[in-house]
């Protein structure tokens, strides 16, 4: 059996809507019915949704599935009950319209994040001439405008921009303003020296001693060969070295600082384990519907394919065996250079792992329904 395309098609089974819903959050009835409508729909309409999903740009899908997400009870209750109503004809209408719906996003994301940088671009030139006060503003309205975008490149612009803020409402005095600024940025990036030793700055400047020490401090260890760093916090240190009360209120403040960049940086890691796994679904998704689309032109060599699983109860587990052996990248690597890939998306490591994981959880139900699948394809 071909290994790459059994799996690829092993994905278009309720296992893998399984993981969809888990994604999207998804309720079981929306899938189930999801299931039965694409069940209705003809090879020409199959391959046509599919050419569709395709074309989807991945940071416009990722959107789209953050803001499923975040659908309420009554939006999920009211989406259900349109799917439940849909035709074949319906459900190629909407796949069109999320077509042209993904391409207005990107031109939406790309109009605001062009206008962004052209409000960073502004703001680095006042910045350069000392209007502090008139750059603040430039950089206020281009993190404004990014806060709805969700790509990479727009979270690069958006942190960028607040650590020029941050340099800004030093300059002006504005402290209290720029620790928020700068526990912003270290919310995304506990690392940060710049927001670190910016934001004992301006710790400093309010009198806020210990918490200024505790950030300059951490600072010097980020980077303990920068001499403007060390300088500042050695004398601080030394500063507080006179006051006999500071000793306590320097451990409190260290000790908080400590849990905070603690909470931040597995808060973070999380979010990023989570757009790993929204951006290896994206492209599953992709993958599937190019070789749903294979399947489609040689419906004979899959449906033989099923056959021999489904004779043999042992292939899948002889198959997941073998998997479990393996590492994401050797088996990504084993996918890539197997017959009947070619044209197809790249498998990364994280999809061989989601693969090689539903693949171990194929049930038989789930084969005779893949195969029931392929067989009216």
């Amino acid at each position: 059996v071909a290994f790459p395309q059994t799996c690829i098609a092993i994905k278009s089974t309720p296992s893998w809507l399984q993981h969809i819903q888990n994604v999207t959050m998804f309720s079981p009835e929306m899938m189930k019915i999801a299931q039965e409508q694409m069940s209705k729909m003809s090879p020409d309409q199959m391959a046509a949704m599919q050419r569709q999903m395709a074309g989807m740009s991945p940071d416009m899908m990722q959107q789209a599935m953050s803001q499923m997400k975040n659908m309420s009870p009554d939006d999920v209750k009211q989406a259900q009950e349109k799917m439940n109503t849909m035709s074949a004809d319906d459900m190629m209408k909407a796949t069109q319209q999320a077509g042209d719906t993904s391409t207005r996003m990107k031109q939406q994301h790309d109009y605001v994040y062009n206008a962004s940088m052209k409000l960073k671009t502004d703001g680095n030139y006042l910045v350069g001439t000392g209007n502090h006060k008139e750059a603040s503003e430039k950089y206020t309205r281009a993190i404004n405008n990014l806060k709805e975008l969700t790509s990479d490149a727009a979270a690069t612009l958006k942190l960028s921009c607040q650590m020029n803020l941050a340099l800004c409402q030093l300059k002006t005095g504005e402290n209290s303003a720029c620790i928020s600024t700068c526990t912003d940025v270290l919310k995304v990036d506990p690392t940060s020296l710049k927001a670190t030793y910016r934001r004992g700055q301006a710790y400093q400047n309010k009198g806020s001693l210990p918490e200024a020490l505790a950030d300059l401090k951490h600072a010097h260890e980020l980077a303990p060969d920068d001499e403007t760093v060390e300088a500042s916090y050695k004398s601080l240190k030394e500063q507080l070295s006179k006051d006999a009360d500071a000793e306590a209120k320097i451990k409190e403040a260290e000790a908080r600082m400590e849990a905070e960049r603690k909470a931040a940086a597995e808060a973070r890691e999380k979010e990023l384990e989570e757009k790993r796994q929204m951006e290896a679904q994206i492209a599953q998704m992709k993958m599937q519907a190019a070789a749903q689309q294979k399947v489609s032109d040689n419906p004979e060599a899959m449906q033989k394919a099923m056959d021999e699983l489904a004779s043999n109860p042992d292939a899948l587990k002889n198959m997941s065996e073998m998997l479990k052996g393996m590492s994401p990248e050797q088996i990504s690597a084993m996918a890539k250079n197997a017959p009947g890939m070619e044209g197809m998306p790249e498998l990364t490591p994280e999809m061989a792992k989601m693969m090689a994981s539903q693949l171990e959880n194929m049930s038989p139900e789930d084969l005779a329904k893949m195969k029931d699948i392929t067989a009216n394809k």
